[in-house]
């Protein structure tokens, strides 16, 4: 399999230690760290299959942060 990133070799991913933890309040941070400045994806922040389009739509970005922050993943 040819290497897609310059940025990360593949055998870097065998030795890559992985933690799955609940997001909870004293681990938001580590969601935002995840999701970046633009909430995964164009403010997305999870919450677009957990809402109606118009809703999504309608507090996209920081509307969906504060969504997400009083109903967690």
């Amino acid at each position: 399999m040819p290497n897609k990133s310059p940025d990360m070799p593949p055998s870097s991913l065998v030795n890559a230690a992985l933690e799955f933890h609940p997001v909870t309040p004293d681990r938001w941070t580590d969601l935002e760290q995840l999701f970046g400045d633009r909430g995964a994806f164009a403010g997305c922040w999870c919450m677009w299959w957990r809402l109606t389009r118009s809703q999504f739509q309608k507090q996209a970005g920081q509307g969906n942060k504060e969504a997400i922050m009083r109903h967690p993943l």
